[in-house]
């Protein structure tokens, strides 16, 4: 139905989104809907991030409910490939994301992960997901 992205969003990916006729909002659009939206987690520690957001949201946006989807990323990790400004405007951790409000669902995905420091965070999320989210989905992308 719809997908509420924040104001910082890039706009190409925004056209790129509702070019494919998926219809996106903003926080303070959404907000006057009388409808309950979904806050779906996403943890994507992708090489190059950005580039496999729209592979995440594009089914997101298919669907017949609005999401908000939440980026998630990892204190430990280092996003070597990805934009880092990019990451700073619409990334937040996962003790950030769930502060004020719990998350629908978390959907994790990512290449293999060889740096321990990245593995114990993403295992100590996993833990911390249960009080914090319902439903959890792990994808695999591939180029």
């Amino acid at each position: 139905m719809v997908l509420v992205l924040g104001e910082n969003y890039p706009l190409e990916l925004l056209k790129e989104l509702r070019d494919r006729k998926i219809k996106c909002k903003t926080g303070p659009e959404a907000e006057q809907e009388d409808i309950r939206e979904l806050r779906i987690g996403i943890l994507n520690i992708m090489p190059q991030a950005e580039t496999y957001e729209f592979s995440l949201l594009y089914p997101l946006g298919a669907s017949v409910i609005q999401v908000i989807p939440v980026w998630l990323r990892l204190r430990n990790h280092v996003y070597g490939s990805a934009d880092k400004e990019h990451l700073e405007k619409n990334y937040v951790y996962f003790d950030e994301a769930t502060a004020e409000k719990s998350l629908d669902g978390l959907i994790i995905t990512g290449a293999p992960v060889e740096d321990a420091g990245a593995a114990l965070q993403w295992q100590n999320i996993w833990e911390l997901r249960r009080p914090n989210l319902t439903r959890s989905f792990l994808v695999s992308l591939r180029q």
